[in-house]
């Protein structure tokens, strides 16, 4: 079969595409623009439409790495996209020269491409295999900043050690002052185009900065964000130990790339993960993003994801893992929850916060605050009861900044959850549809089974109806 394709694009630009599928499939793309200048393309592809450059899903084989070779619609994309204007383009607003910087993958050059910002309090245990996973990475223009937040075990020992062995390592010593200002002080201190964090306790997969940086170089200014899924590690250093896929993963399918957060707000329904991203440092520092200084770790990494994600002019999503999370066991969790009952509150509202601030109002992202919000009143609620007084008052301070039709039109907020919104916000019962919940729980039983395993689905659905 062979398909011809012509279009007239712009200032006299001539786009020809033919392909021709067989045993394999041949894409060629001719182009000639302005002053009769050609430029001529061949590209063998094992498949036709639909890459991890464009919509992740849609893959029959992944690429590969690290030359990510884009599909067809790519192709035809970054033709669109060469013949727009600067002024059309998503990061026309930006200033900064390091939004057109080329990126390198050497190491001798002046300034590292990443650095990679690690924040570490008493995870001296850990740390070897943290440092070990990032100083082996296949791309080197790395610079590590490892901060000692005033441990009192063997961090800084570790972090020395390091620094011995590797010119890239950078060992700040400094006083407690909790994770988010922890954070920030890296950030601070650090020179490469791209920021990554990675938590001490934690460790990444080969290839990952390589294949983060080769996806990122394919579009035509650097992003604001490159984001990638994770791994969750369940029942850490047990004999239970376990490697699942996190709950976004293949469910992130934005109509092209770079985008904006309200295309994709799915990705602040879950757990932050503000780790399994690079951050271009010029856009933090030119929209003054930083951490809450908040004491302790105290989830600051929760206002950080809506600072970034609402913020972002160009955000980019990599369908692949590499950062691998050491997941608390439920029983951290339950100690958490009984220990620290109001933090989860507290740190919805500052994202709420946030929101207002930026005057976000969108729908997508509001209901995934929403979504966000209940949670984590379902996890609480799990360990402690509503009747708690202070729990009582956070969860009506909680609902009283949720929009009533928002929540009530949402098809995935259980109809029980509506009722007590409705009672603690004062309101009249309401009949809910109870279908369009079940048939979504039926849906996300599918992409759990699809995603996780039988294994985890069927545990899963046994935790649910305990809850019940």
């Amino acid at each position: 079969m062979t398909v011809g394709l012509g279009a007239t694009v712009g200032l006299g630009m001539t786009v020809g595409l033919g392909v021709a599928v067989g045993l394999g499939a041949a894409v060629g793309l001719g182009m000639t623009v302005g002053l009769g200048a050609t430029v001529g393309l061949g590209v063998a592809v094992g498949y036709l439409w639909g890459c991890e450059l464009c919509n992740p899903s849609s893959c029959t084989s992944p690429p590969r790495r690290p030359s990510l070779q884009p599909c067809v619609r790519c192709l035809l994309y970054t033709v669109r996209w060469n013949a727009t204007t600067e002024h059309d383009r998503p990061d026309a607003t930006s200033t900064d020269s390091e939004r057109h910087a080329p990126m390198s993958n050497t190491h001798d050059k002046k300034l590292p491409d990443v650095s990679v910002v690690v924040p570490c309090y008493n995870a001296g245990r850990y740390l070897a295999q943290c440092l070990e996973s990032i100083l082996g990475q296949s791309h080197t223009g790395l610079e590590v900043v490892c901060l000692n937040d005033g441990s009192t075990d063997g961090s800084l020992a570790v972090m020395q050690e390091y620094a011995e062995r590797d010119v890239r390592v950078v060992v700040v010593d400094k006083p407690n002052e909790g994770y988010g200002a922890t954070c920030n002080r890296g950030i601070d201190e650090a020179s490469g185009t791209y920021i990554s964090i990675v938590e001490p306790d934690d460790w990444i997969e080969q290839g990952m900065y390589e294949d983060m940086l080769a996806f990122a170089s394919r579009f035509a200014s650097p992003p604001d964000m490159v984001k990638t899924p994770y791994w969750r590690i369940l029942m850490p250093d047990t004999p239970q130990q376990r490697k699942l896929n996190c709950s976004y993963r293949h469910r992130i399918r934005p109509p092209c790339q770079p985008f904006e957060i309200g295309v994709a707000p799915h990705l602040l329904c879950h757990h932050p993960s503000i780790w399994s991203a690079l951050y271009r440092k010029a856009f933090l520092d030119d929209c003054g993003i930083r951490f809450m200084p908040i004491p302790g770790a105290g989830w600051a990494d929760n206002p950080f994801l809506i600072e970034t994600c609402c913020q972002a002019r160009s955000i980019v999503y990599l369908d692949r893992p590499y950062y691998c999370y050491r997941e608390e066991t439920p029983e951290s969790y339950a100690a958490f929850a009984r220990n620290h009952t109001l933090v989860p509150f507290q740190r919805w509202n500052e994202q709420m916060d946030v929101l207002e601030r930026l005057n976000v109002t969108d729908e997508g992202v509001l209901r995934a605050q929403n979504s966000r919000g209940f949670t984590y009143l379902a996890g609480i609620t799990a360990e402690v009861p509503l009747e708690d007084p202070a729990l009582h008052v956070e969860a009506e301070r909680m609902f009283s900044r949720m929009d009533v039709d928002l929540v009530l039109s949402d098809a995935e907020i259980p109809p029980r959850s509506k009722d007590l919104f409705l009672e603690l916000r004062g309101l009249p019962p309401q009949r809910t549809a109870r279908l369009p919940y079940w048939l979504g729980l039926v849906a996300q039983g599918l992409y759990t089974l699809r995603n996780t395993g039988l294994r985890f689905t069927l545990q899963s659905l046994t935790d649910f109806l305990k809850r019940q």
